[in-house]
């Protein structure tokens, strides 16, 4: 399959795209806005900390059968898809230059959009899903 090398500043595709050879291409326009998304949270980041902070995906679009093999539920936002006209999609990530926690305080008090946001400490990374169901305020596991 292919998919275009479209990227963003510091960002591409198969960054947030585990594999390629699975990815369904009626998703593509969610990777575009899930890339987007990821570049502009770089972008202030990096204002708000006053240096560069890079962004480390861990874990972006997930196939069926590889976000099952994780133990993760068949409605896990990393399963991207349309919903009702919204893009539901989750990205994990960790961030490097400044502390995983130092930026989850940042989010959780900014409260950048009305989805799911929590902090993995014992993985070191950041769960966010924009447009995700909140179950709870930001949490930390």
């Amino acid at each position: 399959m292919i998919i275009p090398k479209t990227k963003t500043k510091n960002f591409n595709l198969h960054e947030i795209i585990r594999r390629v050879d699975t990815f369904d291409l009626n998703n593509i326009g969610i990777a575009y806005i899930a890339m987007g998304y990821m570049q502009r949270l770089r972008d202030e980041l990096s204002t708000h900390f006053g240096k560069d902070v890079s962004l480390k995906i861990v874990s972006g679009y997930r196939e069926l059968e590889y976000n099952r093999s994780l133990k993760s539920p068949d409605s896990s936002y990393h399963i991207w898809r349309y919903k009702d006209g919204q893009a539901i999609w989750a990205i994990d990530f960790r961030p490097i230059g400044v502390s995983t926690a130092d930026v989850y305080e940042y989010l959780a008090k900014k409260n950048p959009f009305n989805g799911e946001l929590y902090y993995h400490s014992k993985y070191n990374f950041i769960h966010i899903a924009p447009n995700g169901i909140v179950s709870k305020k930001p949490w930390i596991v």
